[in-house]
């Protein structure tokens, strides 16, 4: 039975397999069990060469494979995973370190203890192809392997059990190492206290333990806990000062398009632009940004924009002089409660407004005023691209949140290489239309359009990389493969078992019918000789025959009697193309009377009726030199051994 091959990359986390959803119904203990007996069991490619070792090697004997399956007897479950995490320390990650310390120390080298080293490497070789941590962090676990293989053996529920205390373990470890990169500098001091303690577990004579094993796991955990209140921190710090960037563009370019979309057309007093680009400006950034863009705060000062534009730009009617009269007293008053940017400075809001006022009143009074053209502010436009990436046309606002949404939640906390770094998809910012991506630390790395990513998922290469196939999920899935595997086996030989036993019964009976019908033709056969020899006696009483004819009858029936006597096997001559040639008797078949005499080398020599047999014993063309009653005694008793051994 072989293990599945290396599978391909998984969703980060998700670890379901066919084989596991086949095993529903059964519980973790059977799980265990059953994993167990097929690491005793078993007959993998790789531990028929582990167990044929080199002479120069194996210095012990190889167990019989009939007997492999007793082996275990020779020391415990816990004694032999407690001396394999023993000599795994000594071997420094070498199996063949390993075997030629185990076979120095020990005399024997059975197959649970094979099965259980070819198991882990299967399992770490996959490992280590598919995941994307650090060479070193994954060579010293890869260095550790056969310590796996000894629990695996103490413990099978190891690679079943999510809960248990060295896969949570590995879990927290590869979680907390997850998107490290060398180059970008060392681990935290906290990350890599957390790898000690847990090789520090490995390394440990009391391994096998599950009070050690529990108390790592609570020193791991609080790292893990404290790493992951760490990077909370961290990026919570950089959200808030990305999405106040973004707020904070978003205002500005929106307050500025406002003031240029209101006042371009005209010629303004050059207070009053200094007026609108200053203080106002200022005041309807604190306004969008506090209350936003939809706030009626905001929405209030857009009306005063087009309120202050009319009352200072050229007058050309009498009527629109008239108009202003009407509104000028209460524009002063509204504009100074809108002043949010000076609350804190008195003496400056009241300098500005008396300002404000001065050339209000100098416009009421038809004072010239030095006018200038308004500089047009510099706003950012909001990017379209990604409205127009989605369904190949343009779309709303409200499809690309949705789009971005639907992207956050695949790329969810998972590690994407980016140009030369790791990073991790952040937070989306939506004035910007970007996904912000953060390394390690909990450092900015890149804004990037949103359109871009996009592309890249629909495009199907957009991948996640570190972290994506842990080595408890690759183990539990090889593990829940392999008791079904072997599962399929036990069926596979119970089905055969059950066909051999029928063929076996079907053989049996045949036999026995047949063994009845040779007995039957025997005792039709001895009827008729015996109804032969009272019709011959019935007429040599009726025919009151003379002494010659009596004797005649008597020597036909002495003739047929010696006949009938020939067993088979027995031997004879027979005179053929006129001389005596030795022959054996090999067939006689009672329903037809016919003798089948054969030669020396078995091959057929005569085809003689009973009748015509007896003539010619008569003539002296057959001598009977042996009747082969001994040959039909062993025939008989094997014949008898036939009945009793089905």
């Amino acid at each position: 039975m072989n293990l599945p091959q290396a599978p391909g990359p998984d969703t980060p986390g998700q670890i379901s397999t066919s084989a596991e959803e086949g095993q529903q119904g059964q519980s973790l203990k059977e799980l265990a069990a059953n994993l167990s007996e097929a690491l005793m069991r078993a007959e993998f490619s790789e531990t028929r060469d582990l167990l044929a070792i080199p002479n120069e090697l194996m210095r012990a004997p190889v167990p019989d494979a009939r007997t492999a399956g007793t082996e275990v007897d020779q020391t415990s479950r816990h004694e032999l995973a407690r001396s394999l995490a023993e000599a795994s320390l000594r071997a420094e990650g070498s199996l063949t370190n390993l075997c030629e310390d185990w076979i120095e120390r020990h005399d024997y080298f059975d197959r649970l203890l094979a099965n259980s080293l070819v198991f882990i490497e299967r399992i770490c070789t996959q490992w280590s192809g598919q995941s994307g941590l650090e060479d070193a962090v994954r060579t010293a676990l890869l260095k550790r392997r056969f310590v796996f293989a000894a629990l695996l053996i103490d413990q099978p529920e190891f690679i079943l059990d999510p809960s248990h205390p060295v896969a949570q373990l590995l879990n927290f470890v590869e979680q907390l190492f997850a998107g490290w990169e060398s180059a970008q500098g060392p681990a935290p001091g906290f990350v890599s206290r957390a790898f000690d303690t847990l090789q520090n577990l490995l390394d440990d004579d009391h391994v096998l333990q599950h009070e050690q094993q529990v108390r790592t796991l609570e020193q791991v955990r609080t790292e893990w806990q404290r790493e992951q209140k760490r990077r909370q921190i961290l990026e919570q710090r950089l959200t808030d000062s990305e999405l106040g960037q973004d707020l904070s563009m978003q205002a500005e370019s929106l307050v500025a398009q406002r003031l240029n979309a209101v006042a371009s057309h005209f010629q303004l007093p050059v207070q009053v632009i200094e007026f609108l680009q200053g203080v106002w400006q200022d005041s309807m950034l604190l306004a969008c940004r506090q209350h936003g863009p939809e706030s009626k705060q905001y929405r209030d000062m857009h009306v005063l924009c087009d309120r202050m534009v009319f009352a200072f730009r050229e007058i050309e009617s009498e009527l629109q002089r008239q108009k202003l009269f009407g509104f000028a007293a209460a524009l002063s008053t509204e504009v100074g409660q809108r002043l949010g940017s000076l609350d804190n400075d008195a003496g400056r809001k009241s300098s500005v407004l008396a300002t404000f006022d001065a050339a209000l009143q100098d416009i009421l009074r038809g004072k010239e005023l030095e006018r200038q053209p308004w500089p047009v502010l510099a706003a950012a436009q909001r990017g379209r691209a990604a409205e127009s990436a989605v369904n190949g046309a343009a779309s709303g606002n409200d499809d690309v949140a949705v789009d971005a949404a639907k992207l956050m939640q695949k790329l969810g906390p998972s590690w994407f290489r980016r140009g030369d770094r790791l990073c991790k998809a952040l937070i989306y910012l939506p004035w910007q239309q970007a996904i912000l991506w953060s390394d390690f630390a909990g450092r900015k790395v890149l804004t990037e359009p949103l359109a871009e990513v996009l592309a890249e998922a629909e495009k199907g290469i957009l991948t996640a990389e570190a972290g994506a196939v842990p080595l408890y999920a690759v183990a539990r899935r090889v593990g829940l493969r392999t008791v079904q595997a072997y599962l399929d086996q036990k069926v596979q030989a119970s089905e055969r078992f059950a066909a051999e036993k029928v063929q076996r019964e079907t053989a049996r009976e045949k036999a026995q019918a047949e063994a009845a019908a040779i007995l039957l033709a025997r005792e039709n056969a001895q009827a008729r000789a015996d109804e032969e020899k009272a019709e011959a006696a019935r007429q040599m009483q009726q025919a009151e025959l003379d002494s010659e004819a009596k004797a005649e009858l008597q020597l036909l029936q002495a003739a047929r009697e010696q006949i009938d006597a020939i067993h088979l096997g027995g031997s004879v001559q027979i005179r053929k193309n006129g001389e005596m040639v030795n022959g054996k008797l090999a067939v006689r078949l009672n329903a037809t009377g016919k003798l089948i005499f054969v030669n020396d080398l078995g091959l057929k020599l005569e085809e003689i009726l009973r009748d015509d047999a007896v003539q010619r014993l008569l003539d002296g063309d057959i001598i009977i030199r042996d009747a082969g009653q001994a040959f039909e005694a062993r025939l008989a008793r094997a014949v008898g051994r036939i009945g009793v051994r089905n």
